[in-house]
């Protein structure tokens, strides 16, 4: 980590070095044999099995959704508290 990225985690996600240092001891703790390395991800350590932050799944399964679909897909939904549909965002038509 940098300083300005240490910096993110103590200031911004934690607001105090004893509770980033207890994120670190955490995290260090939590590491499965093969994870050598605790990498920055956006004001986080995260696990990984090499230098650079591994992969997210369902960022790339994103990624591939969007290649296929330029035009977009999916709606823009209001549910209830049980997952009725409410609402629906209808895209304005000329």
């Amino acid at each position: 980590m940098t300083r300005d990225e240490w910096d993110d985690v103590v200031t911004v996600m934690w607001g105090s070095f004893d509770d980033a240092a207890e994120q670190v001891r955490e995290r260090i703790l939590a590491l499965q044999p093969n994870q050598r390395f605790l990498v920055y991800g956006q004001y986080e350590l995260i696990a990984s099995v090499s230098e650079s932050v591994p992969l997210d799944p369902d960022f790339e399964r994103l990624q591939e959704l969007a290649r296929q679909h330029p035009e977009g897909v999916g709606t823009w939904v209001v549910l209830d508290e049980v997952g009725n549909v409410l609402d629906e965002f209808r895209a304005h038509r000329e």
